[in-house]
């Protein structure tokens, strides 16, 4: 009885181990598949929404409606590859306003009345963006304006009279503050040269008074046509003055002229500006003589550095730098993609409601929210050339000055 006990023993025990190694052994958990990524937005198909750009693309400011153009179409290629509004692609309608204020008024009709435009963006100048503004009120269609820094666009805006005209750049009423006093600081006298249009006067006319009124002299105040091929009448007559200071509002193409007659005839005081001369096409224009411009400074809504993302995406796909007014057009775009991103539908009316709703800071040029004037309040660039180049020197905060 003792070995049948050890032998059913020795069976039981052999059992066992064979159920044990018969058992499953217990295992982690199986990995979680990973979640497929979210598919890509589809491009944008179908029916087109029509989105006007009113610029100047002949003449002697052709270059920046040419570079407005293509900065606008670089953000609506992105846009469209994702998706576009709704599904529908965004396609960009041009006219050519040639930077004048009657051919202003027909660029901005054919534009909607032909091209069937439910927004545009535009204009360029001070004088041709108030010619259009009536336009834009009689059609009902919404317009984003960019690079005009007329002060009296402020109270023709929103409350002003026209809800359909909204600006995102700040104007001189804006600027002059803090530019005024830096002026002011730096020299006794000026000589006032500006463009002949609402844009050199209007701003003349704020900041004579401001200099005056801190004691600091305008020996004159002179005006030119842009496109102007001498400026010597001009300039010979300030060299009699011998202000301390040249006080300089126009664009750079026109900069560029002057400066070389300024050189040609001696003249030596620092130039101070408003306008575009702190700005690659300005550098571009006086590369023969690069160091003419030394110690010039400006006051900008923008200028090369602000937006080094831009900047690089703009000349990779043009193999030029971008220039301000281009910079600009690229920003007002952004704003209306805000705003068609939250209309309800292409309606003019709906994006005109989106467009009021706006805020948001864009790199390169900040907060951008309107107020009951349709105004913006971007930030603004104090920039100065040196050594031929130009050097980023802050940015200044903008609000509406009390009256």
């Amino acid at each position: 009885m003792r070995v049948r006990r050890q032998q059913w023993s020795l069976v039981a025990v052999a059992m066992a181990m064979i159920v044990a190694c018969s058992s499953p052994t217990p295992s982690a958990p199986a990995p979680t598949a990973p979640k497929p990524a979210a598919p890509a937005a589809a491009p944008a198909t179908g029916q087109p929404v029509k989105i006007g750009l009113s610029a100047a693309f002949s003449g002697p400011t052709a270059y920046l409606g040419q570079s407005a153009q293509n900065a606008v179409q670089m953000a609506v290629d992105d846009y469209n590859a994702k998706g576009g509004f709704k599904g529908r692609p965004i396609q960009i309608v041009t006219e050519d306003n040639q930077n004048q204020p009657s051919a202003a008024v027909t660029s901005v009709t054919r534009l909607i009345d032909s091209d069937g435009a439910v927004a545009v963006l535009g204009e360029l100048g001070s004088s041709v963006t108030i010619a259009a503004m009536p336009v834009f009120l009689e059609k009902k269609i919404p317009n984003i304006a960019y690079v005009d820094t007329s002060a009296k666009i402020y109270d023709m805006m929103g409350a002003g009279g026209n809800p359909w005209a909204f600006r995102i750049n700040a104007d001189d009423s804006t600027m002059s503050t803090p530019f005024a006093a830096l002026a002011q600081q730096a020299h006794k006298s000026y000589a006032i040269i500006a463009q002949n249009d609402d844009f050199g006067r209007g701003a003349a006319a704020i900041y004579e008074p401001l200099f005056q009124k801190a004691g600091v002299k305008v020996t004159s105040s002179s005006y030119y046509d842009v496109g102007t091929a001498d400026f010597r009448p001009l300039l010979s007559k300030v060299k009699a003055e011998n202000p301390e200071g040249i006080f300089y509002i126009g664009l750079a193409s026109d900069g560029a002229v002057l400066m070389h007659q300024y050189q040609e005839l001696g003249l030596t005081q620092p130039i101070l500006s408003r306008g575009a001369l702190a700005t690659n096409e300005f550098i571009d224009r006086i590369k023969d003589i690069p160091h003419v411009a030394d110690g010039l400074q400006e006051a900008i809504v923008w200028t090369p550095g602000e937006d080094p993302d831009l900047e690089s995406r703009y000349q990779q796909k043009y193999a030029q730098p971008i220039v301000v007014h281009g910079a600009l057009a690229y920003y007002a775009w952004q704003v209306l993609q805000r705003a068609l991103d939250a209309a309800p539908s292409a309606d003019p009316q709906a994006i005109r409601d989106a467009i009021a709703k706006v805020d948001v800071t864009l790199p390169g040029l900040g907060p951008i929210k309107f107020d009951d004037h349709n105004q913006a309040y971007p930030n603004m660039a104090l920039a100065s050339i040196q050594d031929g180049q130009i050097k980023f020197g802050k940015v200044l905060p903008t609000a509406k000055n009390p009256a």
